[in-house]
């Protein structure tokens, strides 16, 4: 009995294995695809007429603007810290170890003309 099943089973998955190298229905055409040269990557470098305060993140470029972004942080020294920043110093903290690790971060955003000029924050 169980011989009998495995040569079926053997056949069966043959069969199987026939049919699914036939390919129905017809060929499908080969589509060629032009691809536009204006849309290909392009890099161009460009001069600031202007000091931009902070390091440089991000570049957006527009139709006829591109935005930068800047980021600067700065450690704060124990007379510039303000009085909310001790406050929120917990009562593990002594005030001095928390003056000493108070920093301040400013993102600046800029928009200027494509060609580098005309830079605004």
């Amino acid at each position: 009995m169980r011989k009998k099943m495995k040569s079926v089973l053997a056949v069966a998955l043959a069969c199987c294995m026939l049919l699914s190298g036939c390919k129905g229905g017809k060929e499908k055409d080969s589509t060629t695809v032009t691809l536009d040269k204006n849309s290909v990557y392009q890099s161009t470098e460009f001069t600031l007429d202007s000091k931009l305060e902070g390091d440089l993140q991000d570049v957006c470029v527009g139709e006829n603007i591109m935005y930068l972004s800047a980021y600067d942080m700065k450690e704060l020294s124990a007379s510039d810290a303000t009085e909310s920043d001790s406050e929120a110093a917990t009562d593990t903290d002594s005030k001095e170890d928390y003056d000493e690790y108070a920093y301040e971060s400013t993102f600046r955003l800029y928009s200027a003309n494509q060609d580098g000029s005309g830079v605004k924050m």
